[in-house]
C-alpha cells in the first residue's frame, strides 16, 4: 500500500472540519453556516457529517482580511427622528436575527468603520459619501440604517436611540450608553449565548475643532480633505490638524509633496469651490493601506516643498527631524544629501517615512 502519509497531513494543514472553524472563530457551530456564508466563504467539500473549508479562508476570516461585496442596505435618512421611530418594527420585521447594533455621534467615525455608499452622481475620481449613525444587522449581514438616531449626548436623537435599543431587547443598564457624551461611539454584539455585550468607545476624531475636514471616496480608498477655509484660523500652529486628525494615517508610510499646483491637479489632488475655483492638495499622507490625508499648507512656488517651513513642521510631525544645522553628525550621509543640495526641482517627490533616506 502507498504511503499517504505526507499526503494526509497537507490535507491536516489547508483544510479544517465545521467544528474547529467555529472553535477558530469563536461562535457556535449553528451560527457557523450563517457567518461563512455571510462573508463568501464556501466549503470545498460538504457531507452530513459536517463541512470542509480552506483553513485559510477561515484565518483571513478571523483576521477581518476577506474583502466582500458590500450589500446593499435599507437607508432610512427621511423625515424628523418621529418619522425614522415609525420605520422602526417595519424594519425589525423584514431582518433575521440581529446580531450587531452600532451607534454613532457623528457619520465620520461610521465612514471609517466601512459604513458608507459611494454617490453615483460625482463626474470626477474624487466622490462624496454618504453614512449613517444607527446601522442593524443581521444573521446574514443585511444592514437598515438610521441618519437620524445618534449618540454621544442628551438630546432626542440618542433617547430614540435607546428607545429602539430596548426595543431590540436590550436592557437599560445597555442602553443608556448611547446618551452618555463620554462615548462618541457605542457597538453591541450578540454572544453564544444571545445576549447583546456593549462596547462604548471613545473617538479619536474631536468633537468641537476649528479644523474642519471631510471625507470622500478617491480611486478605491477612503481620503481625508482639509478644509481650506478654515486653515486661517490657526495659522500659527500649522500641525493642530494633524494632532486632530492623524487617527485617519495613524503610521504613514509615505508623503507626496507635489512642488506646484500643476502637478497634484495633474494627478487629480484638487477639488472645486462654489465658484468652480480649484482648491489643492500639495501635500498627501498616506499608511500602507492606501488611505490618505490631503492637507492644504501656505506654500510658494520659490523652492522644492520639503525646504518650507510650512511643510517641515509636518515633516517633523511624521518623524522627520528637518531642522538639522546643529545636529548634522547624527544623520547619514545620504540623508544629508537630501537635505543640503537642492537638486533641479522636480514636479512629485515622495518621502517613505519607513526606510532609509
Amino acid at each position: 500500500m502507498a504511503n499517504n502519509k505526507p499526503l494526509k497531513m497537507l490535507l491536516e494543514q489547508q483544510l479544517i472540519t465545521s467544528a474547529k472553524a467555529a472553535e477558530m472563530l469563536e461562535i457556535s457551530k449553528q451560527r457557523l453556516l450563517s457567518v461563512v456564508k455571510s462573508n463568501g466563504i464556501e466549503p470545498i467539500h460538504q457531507s452530513s457529517q459536517g463541512n470542509l473549508f480552506l483553513r485559510s479562508d477561515i484565518v483571513k476570516l478571523k483576521n477581518g482580511a476577506i474583502e466582500t461585496k458590500k450589500k446593499i442596505p435599507v437607508l432610512i435618512n427621511h423625515g424628523s427622528v418621529t418619522d425614522a421611530m415609525s420605520k422602526i418594527d417595519e424594519v425589525i420585521n423584514n431582518l433575521d436575527e440581529i446580531t450587531h447594533i452600532f451607534v454613532y455621534f457623528d457619520d465620520f467615525d461610521a465612514i471609517l468603520d466601512g459604513f458608507y455608499l459611494v454617490s453615483e452622481n460625482d463626474l470626477s475620481d474624487l466622490k462624496s459619501l454618504k453614512s449613517a449613525r444607527f446601522i442593524i444587522r443581521d444573521i446574514n449581514g443585511d444592514e437598515a440604517w438610521f441618519t437620524n438616531l445618534n449618540c454621544g449626548y442628551g438630546g432626542v436623537g440618542p433617547s430614540n436611540s435607546q428607545k429602539v435599543l430596548e426595543k431590540l431587547g436590550i436592557p437599560s443598564d445597555k442602553s443608556k450608553c448611547v446618551k452618555d457624551s463620554d462615548y462618541d461611539i457605542v457597538k453591541y454584539f450578540k454572544n453564544e449565548k444571545g445576549e447583546f455585550e456593549v462596547y462604548p468607545i471613545e473617538s479619536a476624531i474631536t468633537r468641537k475643532s476649528e479644523c474642519k475636514a471631510t471625507l470622500y471616496y478617491h480611486k478605491g480608498k477612503i481620503v481625508c480633505l482639509q478644509d481650506e477655509e478654515n486653515y486661517v484660523s490657526y495659522m500659527d500652529d500649522k500641525t493642530k490638524f494633524l494632532y486632530e486628525y492623524s487617527s485617519i494615517v495613524p503610521n504613514p508610510s509615505d508623503i507626496i509633496l507635489f512642488n506646484n499646483r500643476e502637478s497634484a491637479i495633474e494627478h487629480g489632488y484638487f477639488t472645486k469651490d462654489f465658484f468652480g475655483n480649484d482648491k489643492v492638495y500639495q501635500v498627501i499622507l498616506r499608511d500602507q493601506h492606501g488611505r490618505e490625508l490631503w492637507l492644504c499648507p501656505p506654500v510658494h512656488d520659490n523652492s522644492a516643498l520639503k525646504y518650507q517651513k510650512n511643510v517641515n513642521e509636518i515633516l517633523e510631525f511624521c518623524g522627520l527631524d528637518v531642522k538639522f544645522e546643529e545636529n548634522k553628525h547624527k544623520y547619514p550621509k545620504k540623508f544629508m544629501n537630501w537635505l543640503n543640495i537642492k537638486p533641479k526641482q522636480v514636479p512629485v517627490e515622495v518621502i517613505e517615512i519607513n526606510s532609509s533616506l
